[in-house]
C-alpha cells in the first residue's frame, strides 16, 4: 500500500505556508511559497536557470484530467509577470478562489518534489484552515465548497528545466479543515504529542489567540482547557492595510508583497523618478512606524470591542498568544497597546497556523486508528 505523506497547509493571503511530517529532498520540513499568481507563458531561457526552486515554479495544472492551464507560481509570478498579478483583497473569497487551489496543489506538488523521482504519484493526508468568517459562513458551507475541490486528483507538471521534466499526481485521501483561528492556538500550547508546552498552563486559565494575517485577523479564547464559543471571530485587517497606505504615502509603483519583502529584510529602498534617483529609506521608516502603530491601535480597538460584544470580559483573560506573520512586525506596539499583562509572541509565529494544521490531520489519524482497534475488539 502506497504511504500517505501527511502534511499541513496554511494558504495564507501573503503566502502559502507547508508543514509536513517528514523532511523533503533538501532536508526541510517546512517551506513557503508567494501568494502569488500570474498566467504563464513560454518563456526563453539561456543556459541553465539559477535560483532556489521555490521561485521557479513555472507549472501546468490539470484537474481530473481537465486542464486548468499554464502558471507562474510565487517568486516566478513576482519577478516575470506582465503587469497581470492579481493581490488579494478583502472581498476574495478563499474557499471559492481558484488562485487558492492553484497556489495550493503548486507548493504540494513542489514540497514533494524529489530529483531522484520526479514522475510520481503522492496519496496525502492534508490538515488545512479558512478563515474563521467563512468557516461559520451563513449563507453556504464554505467548508464543504473547500473539500469537494481538495477531493480532485491534480496533476502539476513543471516546466523550469531545473525540475528536471517533473510530474507529480496529487490525490487528497484524508483532510481536516479547520478555522485559522484554532489551528495556531492549539499549536501555540500544546506539543505534538498533546502535552503542554514548557510554561504553559491551562487550567483556570483563559487564552486569548491572536493570529495576524495579511488581510484579516483570527482570534479565538481558550478557557479552562476549551475554547470558549463565543471567542470564535475574524476580522477585516491585516498587514495589508499599512501596507497599501505606505505605498500611497510613498507614492511609488509598488506592489505589498515587494514592499513588505523590503521592511521585513530591511532593505534600502532607491527609486529612479523622472530620470532622477531617490532614496526614499529614511521615508519609508518614519511612514512605516506612523502607518504601523495606527494599524495596531485600530486592530486592538477591534478586537476589544468584538469581545465586549461577544460578552468576553477582557479582564479576566490571563494569557494573549499572539501569532502569523504580522505578529512578528507588530508584536512591540501590540503588547504596548493591548493592556494586558503576559502576552506571548508564539513559537515559530508565521508557521504556527500550518503547524497547527498538520497536527490536527495527525490527530484526526490517530482517533481513526483507535476507533478502528476497538471496532476489531
Amino acid at each position: 500500500m502506497k504511504q500517505i505523506v501527511k502534511i499541513g497547509a496554511d494558504v495564507g493571503n501573503d503566502a502559502l505556508k507547508i508543514y509536513m511530517d517528514k523532511a523533503n529532498f533538501e532536508g526541510r520540513n517546512k517551506l513557503e511559497v508567494m501568494n502569488l499568481v500570474a498566467p504563464g507563458y513560454k518563456r526563453r531561457i539561456i543556459g541553465s536557470e539559477t535560483g532556489h526552486l521555490s521561485n521557479l515554479l513555472d507549472v501546468n495544472i490539470e484537474a481530473d484530467g481537465e486542464k486548468l492551464g499554464r502558471f507562474f507560481v510565487g517568486g516566478l509570478a513576482f519577478k516575470e509577470n506582465r503587469n497581470d498579478l492579481l493581490e488579494k483583497t478583502k472581498r476574495d473569497i478563499k474557499a471559492k478562489n481558484i488562485d487558492t487551489i492553484i497556489l495550493l496543489v503548486t507548493g504540494l506538488a513542489y514540497s514533494l518534489y524529489d530529483p531522484s523521482n520526479p514522475i510520481k504519484t503522492e496519496q496525502i493526508a492534508l490538515g488545512t484552515l479558512l478563515p474563521t468568517e467563512e468557516y461559520w459562513y451563513d449563507d453556504e458551507d464554505l467548508v464543504e465548497v473547500y473539500g469537494s475541490k481538495l477531493k480532485r486528483s491534480y496533476t502539476v507538471k513543471f516546466n523550469s528545466p531545473r525540475f528536471n521534466n517533473a510530474e507529480i499526481t496529487l490525490n487528497v485521501v484524508e483532510q481536516e479543515i479547520q478555522p485559522e483561528s484554532v489551528a495556531g492556538h492549539l499549536a501555540s500550547i500544546y506539543n505534538s504529542d498533546g502535552s503542554l508546552k514548557k510554561g504553559m498552563k491551562v487550567k483556570n486559565e483563559v487564552h486569548l489567540g491572536i493570529f495576524i494575517g495579511s488581510i484579516t485577523t483570527e482570534v479565538s479564547v481558550y478557557e479552562d482547557g476549551e475554547f470558549n464559543s463565543r471567542g470564535f471571530f475574524g476580522i477585516d485587517l491585516g498587514t495589508s492595510d499599512p501596507l497599501d497606505k505606505i505605498i500611497t504615502d510613498l507614492g511609488i509603483n509598488m506592489n505589498r508583497h515587494q514592499l513588505d519583502h523590503i521592511i521585513r529584510t530591511g532593505k534600502e529602498l532607491k527609486v529612479n523618478v523622472n530620470g532622477q534617483a531617490h532614496d526614499l529609506t529614511d521615508k519609508l521608516t518614519r511612514v512605516k512606524d506612523s502607518r504601523f502603530n495606527y494599524f495596531t491601535r485600530q486592530l486592538v480597538n477591534n478586537i476589544n470591542k468584538k469581545l465586549s460584544e461577544q460578552g468576553i470580559n477582557p479582564s479576566l483573560i490571563t494569557k494573549v498568544n499572539l501569532g502569523g506573520g504580522g505578529a512578528i512586525t507588530t508584536f512591540d506596539s501590540f503588547k504596548k497597546e493591548i493592556g494586558l499583562a503576559n502576552v506571548n509572541l508564539v513559537e515559530d509565529a508565521r508557521f504556527a497556523n500550518a503547524l497547527g494544521a498538520l497536527l490536527s490531520i495527525i490527530a484526526k489519524g490517530n482517533e481513526q486508528e483507535v476507533a478502528a482497534d476497538e471496532v476489531l475488539g
